[in-house]
């Protein structure tokens, strides 16, 4: 006997067959068994079962209420439960009326072998939890794209709102700073000392207020570049200190919260990634910015090869289906520009023989994004490390 700890509900109406089934299962199996002889009686179990079942044995032809209104009251519950269906010989229509309001399988009483269905239980309950994890992987995918989403929305907000908030502390900073002589010597002079404080003070708060934007919009720029520097974070806090005399036990809090390796000193290498794809764009962005790699994207082939002889990346990614020119062509155009170049292409669709060209051609690794992403990080980094070892080689 075998201990699977799964909990089985088996509905029918017939007892003789209900008792004898789940003894067999519960003695020779090991399942946790529970019985009901009707539709009503099996509503009331699912509803007031705390653990929950795992795999419901569930029979088509009971008196009350049958297998397939039981199904379309658990689909309108919302109740994902897996059911195998039990139909009597000659009923194929009800089994794919069963299969189509959710049930997993389906099996004919007078054929069922106690072994065979150990077999069936083990493999509809192992479709379920496979088809669990794939919603909540999609669940959790579409969370990031909203969160993406989100603060992209954010930055084009704060993007629009920071010039003129610049312009507008600039205006009253002038302002405040117009020599007050011309307007004092308009005043009597017993009220000239209390209008001079309130320049002062107008001053004063001024630059105060100048602080505290500036502060925010640094913060702002660090926390939404998915790749939060510890020490530049630092760095904002201890600005603020200095500059508005704040005591420093006033932004101790959260300060070590997560000084985990993020907080280690990495030397960033500069990535160009050249692909017309936006959504891609974003996601590798997001992903090598969070390995503290300093990402540049552009999603048009011949500007990626003007911004490569302008910078002279670290690495790049280029993409071999683009818009206006092929990847090869600019992978060309790059190699002949600086024969060191370091590059890796990027593709959808692939061949044998146009990774053969690339690599021909000069290109370091060839990745295909169907491909788990982590290998092309592992690309990365070895190329990274490769550069290293040469700048050693020429310094000394």
């Amino acid at each position: 006997m075998t201990d699977r700890s799964l909990n089985l509900l088996i509905v029918d109406d017939e007892e003789t067959f209900a008792g004898v089934l789940a003894m067999h299962l519960r003695d020779t199996y090991g399942y946790k068994t529970s019985v009901a002889y009707s539709g009503r009686e099996a509503i009331a179990k699912i509803k007031t079962d705390s653990t929950g079942f795992d795999v419901i044995l569930l029979d088509y032809k009971m008196p009350d209420l049958n297998g397939l209104n039981v199904l379309q009251w658990m689909l309108e519950e919302k109740n994902t439960t897996p059911v195998i269906m039990l139909t009597a010989a000659g009923s194929e229509q009800v089994a794919v009326e069963a299969l189509k309001l959710g049930a997993y399988d389906y099996v004919r009483k007078e054929l069922i072998d106690v072994a065979h269905i150990d077999i069936l239980i083990r493999g509809v309950n192992e479709r379920h939890l496979f088809r669990v994890a794939e919603a909540l992987e999609q669940e959790k995918q579409g969370e990031m794209a909203m969160n993406n989403y989100a603060t992209d929305l954010v930055r084009l907000v704060m993007n629009a709102v920071t010039p003129k908030l610049n312009t507008t502390l600039a205006q009253l900073s002038t302002c405040a700073e117009i020599d007050p002589k011309e307007v004092l010597s308009r005043i009597p002079v017993d009220q000239r000392e209390s209008l001079q404080k309130i320049f002062s003070e107008i001053l004063e708060h001024t630059q105060k207020l100048d602080i505290i934007t500036n502060g925010i919009l640094h913060l702002f720029q660090h926390l939404y570049a998915h790749h939060s520097e510890l020490t530049e974070i630092e760095n904002i806090k201890h600005w603020f200190q200095k500059n508005l005399q704040i005591k420093q036990e006033s932004v101790q809090p959260h300060a070590r919260v997560i000084e985990t390796t993020a907080a280690k000193e990495v030397g960033q290498s500069a990535i160009l990634v050249i692909d017309d794809d936006e959504m891609m764009l974003s996601a590798l962005k997001t992903l090598l910015e969070d390995e503290r790699y300093s990402v540049t994207t552009v999603n048009d082939g011949y500007k990626g090869y003007q911004l490569y002889k302008q910078h002279r990346y670290d690495i790049v990614l280029l993409d071999l289906k683009l818009p206006s020119v092929a990847g090869l062509d600019i992978l060309q155009e790059i190699m002949e520009f600086d024969a060191e170049a370091r590059v890796i292409i990027i593709t959808g669709f692939s061949s044998a023989e146009t990774a053969e060209e690339a690599r021909n051609l000069g290109a370091i690794g060839f990745y295909e994004k169907s491909r788990d992403v982590e290998e092309l990080v592992s690309m990365i980094q070895q190329a990274v490390v490769r550069n290293a070892r040469v700048a050693t080689k020429s310094s000394s």
